[in-house]
């Protein structure tokens, strides 16, 4: 497969502008704080790949994205899977890529780490790739 992970991130927020570009509020954020369970908790995830192979991504070729997130106790407690379709490239000489953003709104029950899955594979080629990115639903401190 010609695509790698650049980057795996959480936000608490993103929003995309009329060029595409990302912009992201809370980068980072991977402690979340709970008065009590459940918790709703929203966070943004930002995922960037790099087609750096040969051959490239071919224009109308699709890539699935499967993103699933692992409670403390191992018990995955959201999954989605969605097809994407490659565009054109705007500049062919240089490696080109895929930006994605999506907002996660899960409601935690447990205390402890969480695990965000994300899995890419290009259907005509079958190779996955995979990334992982934590983050930690911890009680507030007593004051």
């Amino acid at each position: 497969m010609a695509l790698r992970f650049e980057w795996l991130g959480l936000a608490e927020g993103s929003v995309e502008d009329g060029r595409g570009v990302i912009a992201l509020v809370g980068l980072n954020q991977n402690v979340i704080v709970a008065s009590e369970l459940p918790d709703v908790v929203r966070r943004a995830i930002v995922i960037i790949l790099v087609d750096e192979g040969e051959p490239a991504l071919e224009p109308e070729s699709t890539v699935t994205l499967a993103i699933s997130v692992e409670g403390p106790d191992g018990q995955t407690i959201m999954s989605t899977t969605q097809q994407i379709q490659v565009g054109e490239r705007r500049w062919p000489e240089i490696p080109g890529g895929i930006n994605l953003t999506a907002q996660l709104q899960l409601s935690v029950t447990n205390y402890g780490k969480y695990v965000v899955r994300c899995a890419v594979t290009q259907d005509d080629q079958g190779d996955r790739i995979e990334a992982t990115k934590e983050f930690y639903v911890v009680e507030e401190p007593a004051t």
